[in-house]
């Protein structure tokens, strides 16, 4: 009878710890969205859709290198850190480790980036992408740290850290852009902000992780970082497939239209984007869960939270998604942005994608927390390629609302895929 009793109140304490995280960080997440919306409509106010074009092109390759900047070790620390969150040695292995090879792999980004910044604002027809990405392409170094600095924190579930530094990135990219805009410099300056802001977001994610940090010790850590590396590896492109795929449609955009159609469209993409943060929030908390729940091997018990978390994210996400869809109008409206129906549509159709698909959208990464990083990758691999097939084949006839529309459509092939290779490699009918 003691048993139970301790049972249950541990159970409870679980489920508490889990919506008080959850509480963290969707208020994390409401101001990123706030401050996200404010971004982009100051862009348009005070300069034009032109200029919100070129920073969200910049922006587009920025993500992508950053990517190749974290080598995908940043996965390597999401997976391992709960798997040995009991040892303080080998959890600061794991964070020193990774620091190191990303230090590696940014170097060698930054300086690709730098050769090839000429060329990608070429295919993308804007040179001034390329002299964006001249004052930008510094900050992926320290990207690329505080990309595995919270997946560290994210897998001791320490969420409200983790959800003070997501806020924080964004408070310091406004601050940054105020800072530039009052002072009247000029536009080409604006992504410089992205950088600037993830070089003060290291100095306070690096002070938070001191006690980590404190705890190396130098024995056992090649094995450490052999092992970090092989497993970044081996997620490598995956993690590029999943950030790039999210800027497919501005990419395609750019490639067919002028960068003012390319900012009327990333301003609807960008506030679906703040939506779209809502089920990363619920993931970030559900996947250390899912690692500790795979080491049981009870494949019914994971079966069952799996189905109930998918359930409770349905009822949240569809209702939250289809009051935003009702209220968005009010926002292009209010601030006299240009074509306000066509920037409605664009998001109104993304986010009706999401809303249809809500409740597996926080499974995105479960193939990663399984231990199948080469499953994690093929599976991005599929999404990406649908949305680049249905982007290409929509765009040129439909433009910005086609870029929409093949988007929304890789959210059905992301489910249906995930659905598969749940069922066939790990027996979860789900």
């Amino acid at each position: 009878m003691a048993d139970n009793f301790i049972g249950s109140y541990m159970t409870k304490a679980k489920e508490n710890k889990f919506s008080v995280d959850l509480i963290w960080n969707v208020a994390a997440f409401g101001g990123i969205v706030v401050l996200g919306i404010l971004l982009n409509i100051f862009i348009i106010q005070f300069y034009d859709a032109s200029v919100l074009g070129v920073f969200n092109q910049v922006y587009a390759v920025y993500i992508l290198f950053s990517q190749l900047a974290v080598g995908g070790v940043h996965l390597s620390v999401q997976y391992f850190t709960p798997r040995f969150a009991s040892s303080n040695r080998f959890v600061s292995q794991i964070l020193v480790t990774a620091l190191l090879i990303a230090s590696l792999f940014s170097i060698v980004t930054i300086s690709i980036g730098y050769l090839l910044s000429d060329m990608i604002g070429s295919i993308l027809n804007s040179p001034k992408v390329s002299e964006g990405l001249y004052f930008t392409l510094w900050g992926l170094l320290f990207f690329s740290f505080n990309k595995i600095l919270l997946a560290m924190k994210n897998g001791l579930r320490q969420m409200k850290t983790f959800a003070i530094g997501q806020l924080l990135r964004f408070v310091f990219i406004f601050s940054a852009f105020l800072i530039i805009t009052f002072q009247e410099a000029d536009p080409v300056l604006l992504p410089s902000i992205l950088a600037i802001s993830e070089a003060i977001l290291f100095v306070v994610l690096f002070l938070l992780s001191l006690p980590e940090l404190f705890n190396y010790r130098h024995s056992g850590s090649k094995k450490v970082f052999m092992l970090q590396f092989k497993y970044g590896n081996t997620a490598f492109t995956g993690n590029i497939l999943l950030d790039v795929n999210t800027k497919v449609d501005v990419f395609t955009l750019g490639l067919f239209l002028s960068d003012a159609k390319v900012g009327l469209y990333s301003l609807a993409a960008t506030i679906a984007e703040g939506f779209m943060q809502l089920p990363v929030l619920y993931r970030n908390n559900l996947n250390p869960i899912i690692t500790r729940l795979h080491l049981s091997r009870n494949i019914q018990l994971k079966t069952k939270v799996l189905k109930k978390n998918i359930k409770t994210a349905y009822k949240y996400l569809s209702a939250l998604g289809l009051l935003s869809i009702a209220v968005f109008p009010a926002i292009p409206f209010l601030f006299e942005i240009e074509e306000p129906w066509a920037v409605f549509t664009v998001y109104a159709t993304l986010v009706g994608g999401v809303v249809i698909t809500s409740g597996y959208q926080p499974l995105l990464m479960i193939f990663n927390q399984l231990g199948e990083p080469k499953l994690q990758t093929w599976y991005f691999f599929l999404i990406f390629t649908s949305n680049v097939i249905f982007n290409f084949t929509l765009v040129p006839f439909l433009g910005i609302y086609g870029a929409a529309i093949g988007t929304s459509l890789s959210f059905f092939v992301q489910v249906g895929v995930l659905k598969y290779y749940l069922a066939k490699k790990f027996e979860l009918n789900v």
